[in-house]
């Protein structure tokens, strides 16, 4: 059976290499195009011909997910967590392309596809303590290091902010994360559902509710890993641990972050 696949928007870089293929010059680089409507709306020139056009088509990107399962806990197989994406365009709801392919695939389907490894973002000596802040499908590489810990037995600490819309549809790993902690391979576990109250609670509130241990913990070595979207996310994250270095720790929050980066203690995976 034929799956049925989103077209593509095109990039503003191909629009821009097209303008110059094309009768008229004032397409609209904001706007969302399919390749059929652009050609309609700003044919070629008649100098110009399909092979020019395939000259300037991009390839599709590759989209990189997250491993959430650890190769000690789960050998020889590999959980990803995918959230399909869903926006509104013209009065219709759209899908990604990607995630709603995954979404579509049922068991026995094959794919292919291939690993990427991030040198970076990775645990570090089992005895250090780590601060984990994965909102959403952010979660994904967490689960991935808790399972590592605990098969392990890794000595260091994990604090885990996790954040999501509502607490009974969209706690993910819910069972997981009770049992880590009932376990003690959490050692504290923050939840924020933005939208269980009248007014948004996100993770970065929580982290400033918690400054004085979160300070405590990043001043004597503890690995802060930040997961999810990068705007606006990872930057309202940033944003309150500056705050919280600033009014609780009492430091300049660039030099301190800045020395975290540079010691590998802090580490973004962010989207």
């Amino acid at each position: 059976m034929k799956k049925k696949f989103n077209i593509l928007f095109l990039s503003e870089n191909f629009l821009k290499k097209y303008s110059f293929l094309s009768e008229k010059k004032n397409i609209s680089l904001n706007k969302k195009w399919k390749l059929i409507d652009l050609l309609i709306k700003f044919p070629m020139r008649n100098e110009y011909s399909l092979k020019d056009l395939i000259k300037i088509i991009e390839p599709i990107k590759p989209r990189l997910y997250s491993i959430s399962s650890s190769p000690k806990a789960h050998e020889n197989v590999i959980h990803i967590t995918v959230s399909r994406h869903r926006f509104q365009l013209n009065g219709k709801t759209v899908y990604g392309h990607c995630s709603d392919f995954l979404s579509k695939l049922k068991i026995g389907d094959e794919l292919f596809f291939f690993i990427y490894k991030n040198k970076i973002f990775k645990l570090p000596n089992s005895d250090k303590n780590i601060i984990l802040i994965g909102p959403g499908t952010g979660i994904a590489p967490f689960r991935s290091f808790l399972y590592e810990r605990e098969a392990t037995k890794a000595p260091g600490k994990n604090w885990l902010f996790f954040g999501n819309q509502n607490f009974d549809t969209d706690f993910l790993y819910k069972t997981e994360i009770i049992n880590w902690k009932k376990k003690g391979i959490l050692y504290r576990v923050i939840l924020s559902f933005s939208r269980d109250q009248e007014k948004k609670i996100y993770v970065q509130d929580k982290i400033w509710i918690n400054r004085i241990e979160f300070f405590s913990w990043i001043k004597n070595g503890a690995y802060v890993y930040v997961c999810g979207n990068k705007i606006p996310m990872s930057v309202d994250v940033e944003k309150m641990i500056s705050r919280v270095i600033e009014e609780v720790g009492k430091c300049n929050s660039k030099l301190f972050i800045k020395k975290m980066k540079k010691e590998g203690r802090y580490l973004k995976d962010v989207y």
